[in-house]
């Protein structure tokens, strides 16, 4: 029997089953011995090697022949009997029991909760919650509207004045929790902030919110420090409905769920389940080619909540042809979160890569790309950061790249070549535009172009990632 958590298989059991139990004088043992559990109340003794552990009964570091029967190191002379649970006595039969060698972690508990109560909202005007300051909400201090209105951190008692969702009417504040604290007018969000808040399971760090010093509320202008929160997506509001509603520490996010990987041309996508955690302040990505090893972690630009990269992310500078495994972890005031799953992607084998700069036609607004036989668009060969590219040991320059938003078709012509040709020579190929994906065998011809259906929505400017795979 172990106590806690195994440590290793040579250190108890199997290293110890064999050794020879001896008696108070060292003595060796005639009768079987059967290891038990020492209960002893938890008295002192000045004995080095005397420990007591969280979860476990007192652990005497060191071999088992060293004790004698009663658990007293041996030789110890004029050690009083040590006291076995509420019989005050030793085991009764000296050669049939000794104390059990144990080990538990010892286990620190930290309180994390701060505060929690249930928010009952009254709707006024498309806004829910309680509102001491207005008139139209029920007050905080009523408990049919919030269940608990203060609480104690650091030593300091805050006491909730408003706990409302903004409407949506409301300029640059739609959709946005308002918190106050009654007589708390600076100072509030440095005050918590390694705290989180949480409303109907969404988590919203204190220092991530908007201090708002005043507004007017029933034609009244009020003194007052509001934190504003902007949850995403925000939760259903509704007149009546009890939201769960609690303040705790700031602690690690969980590791990224659903993480996926989608190969493309050089790079890969990565996206993971929204966790609907305000308090993650970025996301970090690490990779592996091969079986080589792990990189470091590299910060995933504008991946905090409410920004672009929040759930999804395009790695770049990958190679061709190789097969990648990703991890991703999230980061808020408390630390990194543990890694996610590993995910794998293997690329495409990349013939040709360009960036184009799209151009509208001149006179006609359905036309967009580049097209080095109409005058009213820019050349491929200016607005392609590559235009051509070897392949089968025949170069190939492309000349138009349009995309036609009446007909909705994509056209690609290649110098010297029908459609036709080029079609049966890159007949293996796929065509990557960002990240939609065009079979060359699939494509229709007429003259010099190869063209695909497509709804591709081009503007004037915009740059598109362009690329042949095998």
């Amino acid at each position: 029997m172990i106590v806690g958590t195994w440590i290793g298989d040579d250190l108890f059991e199997d290293e110890w089953a064999d050794l020879v139990s001896r008696n108070a004088t060292g003595a060796e043992r005639a009768a079987p011995q059967v290891w038990t559990g020492s209960n002893r109340s938890g008295n002192a003794w000045s004995y080095p090697n005397l420990r007591f552990y969280a979860g476990a009964p007192n652990v005497w570091v060191g071999s088992p022949q060293a004790l004698d029967y009663r658990g007293d190191p041996i030789g110890t002379g004029g050690m009083s009997y040590p006291t076995w649970g509420s019989t005050g006595k030793p085991p009764a039969a000296e050669d049939n029991q000794l104390p059990l060698y144990g080990i538990s972690p010892v286990i620190t508990v930290s309180e994390i909760e701060v505060w929690e109560a249930t928010l009952v909202g009254k709707m006024e005007d498309g806004e829910v919650g309680c509102d001491n300051t207005a008139t139209a909400f029920d007050n905080c201090s009523d408990l049919t509207a919030l269940t608990d209105d203060d609480f104690t951190y650091s030593g300091v008692t805050y006491t909730v004045q408003t706990l409302r969702r903004n409407a949506a009417r409301s300029a640059g504040l739609g959709g946005t929790i308002l918190l106050s604290f009654e007589g708390h007018l600076s100072g509030v969000r440095a005050a918590l902030g390694d705290l989180t808040l949480t409303v109907a399971g969404h988590k919203l760090a204190f220092s991530r919110a908007t201090e708002l010093t005043s507004t007017t509320r029933d034609g009244t202008r009020l003194t007052q420090l509001f934190l504003g929160f902007h949850p995403r997506p925000n939760p259903p509001w509704a007149a009546g409905q009890q939201y769960a509603v609690s303040i705790s520490k700031t602690v690690k996010p969980e590791p990224p769920a659903g993480l996926a990987a989608e190969a493309r041309p050089s790079r890969a996508r990565l996206s993971w389940t929204d966790p609907s955690d305000g308090t993650i302040t970025k996301y970090q990505y690490r990779q592996k080619e091969g079986s080589g090893a792990w990189s470091d972690w590299t910060d995933i630009p504008n991946s905090a909540e409410n920004q672009a990269n929040r759930v999804s992310y395009m790695v770049p500078g990958l190679n061709s042809g190789a097969s990648y495994a990703f991890q991703v972890r999230a980061v808020n005031a408390a630390g990194a979160s543990p890694e996610s799953a590993e995910v794998t992607a293997t690329l495409p084998t990349t013939v040709w890569a360009a960036t184009l700069t799209v151009d509208e036609h001149r006179f006609v607004d359905v036309k967009f790309g580049c097209d080095n036989s109409d005058s009213a668009h820019e050349n491929c060969s200016t607005n392609l950061t590559d235009d051509s590219f070897d392949y089968g040991s025949v170069t190939y320059t492309a000349i138009e790249v349009i995309q036609q938003t009446d007909v909705k078709r994509l056209h690609l012509s290649f110098d010297g070549l029908t459609g036709g040709e080029a079609k049966t020579a890159l007949s293996a190929l796929t065509l990557w535009v960002d990240g939609s994906t065009f079979a060359v065998s699939g494509s229709s011809t007429a003259g010099p172009e190869m063209y695909w259906s497509s709804s591709l929505g081009w503007s004037d400017g915009q740059t598109v990632l362009l690329a042949l795979t095998e």
